[in-house]
């Protein structure tokens, strides 16, 4: 499953020059997998926090331990995913940059 956020940073990169947008597409290409796997363990923590929310073994220590597992890995992918985004600011001039921003900024 691909976020609203990736799928519309795919149609943009699209209107970038071909050399930029052969650079933004194979550095989206290397961080998918981690973004993947990074994502899955998110959702994996959240079911077990919620699996636990809901059942008869309810203990709050265990649920607060269960959400801390939740802010740790959104952290984890907020982090992946902001140097992900750092790495494809690195290889844009700044009106792209710019421009990059704004379109996204519209298709949310």
């Amino acid at each position: 499953m691909r976020s609203g956020v990736v799928r519309a940073l795919g149609r943009e990169l699209r209107a970038l020059p071909e050399k930029e947008r052969v650079q933004a597409v194979a550095l989206l290409r290397d961080y998918a997998p981690k973004l993947r796997q990074q994502v899955k363990a998110l959702r994996v923590a959240r079911a077990a926090a919620r699996e636990l929310l809901s059942s008869e073994g309810y203990s709050r220590p265990e649920a607060e331990a269960r959400f801390a597992r939740v802010r740790e890995e959104s952290e984890k992918l907020q982090s992946l995913a902001q140097r992900m985004t750092l790495d494809l600011a690195d290889r844009l001039p700044a009106a792209q940059r710019a421009a990059l921003l704004e379109r996204l900024s519209r298709s949310r």
